[in-house]
C-alpha cells in the first residue's frame, strides 16, 4: 500500500482482522471499520482462512467467523448491519468491495518511519568559492552522523561567504522549511556554521527554538536545550559571557556551557 493510502487509512477508525489460515498460521490487518467494510474482509479473506476474528484497537472481540460465516458477534444491532452486507455475497448477488487493507507488519514499518525525526543538513564555507571540496566535506559527517542517530534526512541547504552576513539563501531556505513544519532536526557542522555576529545568531537560535527544532552538531551532540531559552531571555548577558569566556568544550551544549560560566 502506498504511504500516502496508508497514513489515510491509520488516521480512520480501524479494525484489526486475526485471519487463520489452513497451514495453522495467523496474519493480522487493518481495515476501516464499516458494516460493508467488514463484509468485504471477510469474503476477500476466506478462501485462505480457517477462523476470522475481528477486534477493535483496544483488542474487544466484534465478532468471528468459521470461514466466510459467523460464528459470534456481541453487538446484536451491528450483527444485523453487517449480515445486510455480508449475505448478498454470499450468494453471489454482490461482490466485495476492494477495500484498502494494510498488513500488521506495513503499519508497523510505517509507524516506525514517522517516529523518525526529520532531519535538514546545513552547510557554509567562509569562502566565496568551495575550491577545495569543504562543502562535500561537511555534507558527507552530516549524512554519516544523521545515519548514526536514526534521523531522515528530508532535505539540505548551503551557502558561501563571510559568516557576519546571515541574509543567505540557503539559510532563508532552513527558515523557511522550519516555519512550514517539514524539519524537525537541523544538523550543522559547528554553531558558527550559522553565522558569527551574536546578536543575528541567538534572534536565529530564537526563531528555530519557537519552531521547535533541535539542533545538532557531530563533535557536540544536542546544541539547543531548554538552558538556551534562558539565555535568549536575556542577550546581553550571554553575549557578555561569550566575548569574554574561554572557547566552549567539545561535547557542551550551548545551555551547558551558559550555565557553567554562571558558575552553576
Amino acid at each position: 500500500m502506498r504511504k500516502e493510502a496508508l497514513a489515510e487509512l491509520l488516521k480512520k477508525d480501524i479494525i484489526i482482522g486475526h485471519v487463520y489460515g489452513l497451514d495453522g498460521g495467523r496474519q493480522e490487518y487493518y481495515f476501516e471499520k464499516s458494516p460493508s467494510g467488514i463484509a468485504s474482509f471477510v469474503m476477500l479473506k476466506k478462501k485462505h482462512a480457517v477462523k476470522i476474528i475481528l477486534t477493535d484497537t483496544l483488542d474487544r472481540l466484534m465478532l468471528d467467523t468459521y470461514g466466510e460465516f459467523i460464528n459470534c458477534c456481541p453487538d446484536q444491532k451491528y450483527l444485523q448491519e453487517i449480515t445486510k452486507e455480508l449475505v448478498p455475497m454470499q450468494l453471489g448477488d454482490k461482490e466485495p468491495v476492494e477495500i484498502p487493507i494494510a498488513s500488521v507488519e506495513e503499519a508497523q514499518a510505517f509507524w516506525s518511519q514517522e517516529s523518525r525525526k526529520r532531519a535538514w543538513i546545513y552547510c557554509r564555507i567562509d569562502a566565496p568559492e568551495d575550491t577545495h571540496g569543504a562543502l562535500k566535506g561537511q555534507k558527507k559527517e552530516l549524512m554519516d552522523y544523521a545515519e548514526q542517530m536514526g534521523f531522515m534526512v528530508v532535505g539540505e541547504a548551503e551557502d558561501m561567504g563571510g559568516g557576519l552576513d546571515f541574509d543567505c539563501a540557503g539559510l532563508a531556505e532552513v527558515m523557511k522549511v522550519a516555519g512550514d513544519g517539514k524539519m524537525d532536526v537541523l544538523l550543522i557542522k559547528k554553531l558558527d556554521r550559522l553565522g558569527r555576529d551574536t546578536a543575528k545568531l541567538l534572534d536565529l537560535l530564537g526563531g528555530l527554538d519557537q519552531m521547535g527544532i533541535d539542533l545538532y552538531a557531530p563533535l557536540e551532540g544536542l546544541l539547543a536545550t531548554h538552558n538556551t531559552t534562558q539565555a535568549l531571555r536575556y542577550p546581553g548577558v550571554f553575549t557578555h559571557i561569550l566575548r569574554k569566556a574561554p572557547a566552549r568544550k567539545s561535547g557542551d551544549s550551548i545551555g551547558q556551557f551558559f550555565c557553567t560560566q554562571q558558575g552553576r
